[in-house]
């Protein structure tokens, strides 16, 4: 699993759909609940939300909810119309 901290502006978030060239059938996102930067990153590059996966990721310390988002190669056709 990659993880990223810190702010990731979009632009560099669609490079993650240069993995579509290896074949990857999807791109999962984990974002803090609650972090409202991370998630208007996420849906500004098309990812879908999933749902809320509680205790899955942790934070100083801390075990708290995250938001999943995902792509998938579908997703990149759909935007390019």
């Amino acid at each position: 699993m990659l993880t990223v901290t810190g702010p990731i502006p979009t632009r560099t978030f669609r490079v993650l759909w240069a993995l579509e060239e290896l074949g990857l059938a999807r791109v999962e996102i984990l974002v803090q609940v609650g972090n409202t930067a991370s998630l208007r990153v996420a849906r500004k590059a098309g990812a879908r939300e999933e749902g809320v996966l509680r205790n899955r990721i942790r934070h100083h310390g801390q075990d708290v909810d995250a938001v999943m988002f995902s792509l998938v190669p579908g997703d990149l056709r759909r935007e390019s119309r």
